[in-house]
C-alpha cells in the first residue's frame, strides 16, 4: 500500500475499481457529523458517541456506502442507530419486483480497547435485531467480529 495515500483516497479507489453497490464499512474513525465522501456514493453512518479526549482521530464507527444507482432503484432507512458500533438499514426495492434486503454492520471493539467492555450485551442487542428485523425479508449482517463471538450465540 502507498503509504502517501490518504484513507478517504484509498476507499474511492476500491469502489472506483470493484464498483460495489453496497459496502459495510467498520471501524471508520470518524467523528461527529463526518462522513465518507466518495463521488458515485452515499454515506449512511453510525459515529461513536464517545470519543476519548487523547484520541488523534475518531473511534469506532459504523457505516455503509451505497452506489447512487441502486438508490434509484432501492429505498434506504435506517431501522436501528441506537446500539454503539452498529447500524441497521432496510432497502425496499421501490418497484416492489425483489425482495427487501436487511443489512446490519458491526464493529465489536478489541478486548483490550476501552471500549472493548460489554460483548455480551453487544451481541444480545445484535440477537435481539435479528429477531426484530428477520420478518422483514432478506438479511445479511456484516462486520468486525474480533474473533470473539464463539459460543455466545450458541443456543
Amino acid at each position: 500500500m502507498n503509504r502517501g495515500v490518504r484513507d478517504d483516497d484509498m476507499r474511492a479507489r476500491v469502489l472506483e475499481y470493484y464498483q460495489p453497490d453496497v459496502v459495510a464499512l467498520a471501524e471508520t474513525w470518524l467523528r461527529g457529523k463526518e462522513g465518507v465522501r466518495v463521488k458515485g456514493y452515499q454515506w449512511y453512518g453510525r459515529n461513536r458517541r464517545c470519543v476519548s479526549r487523547k484520541a488523534v482521530r475518531g473511534s469506532g464507527g459504523v457505516g455503509f456506502v451505497i452506489k447512487e444507482t441502486c438508490l434509484r432503484q432501492y429505498e434506504v432507512e435506517i431501522l436501528d442507530d441506537e446500539v454503539e458500533d452498529g447500524l441497521w438499514i432496510r432497502m425496499q426495492d421501490r418497484s416492489g419486483v425483489n425482495d427487501d434486503l436487511t443489512v446490519a454492520v458491526c464493529y465489536l471493539p478489541l478486548e483490550a480497547s476501552s471500549h472493548g467492555g460489554g460483548v455480551e450485551s453487544m451481541l444480545l442487542s445484535l440477537v435481539e435485531q435479528v429477531e426484530k428485523y428477520r420478518s422483514t425479508g432478506r438479511m445479511v449482517i456484516c462486520g468486525d467480529f474480533n474473533g470473539r463471538c464463539g459460543g455466545l450465540l450458541e443456543t
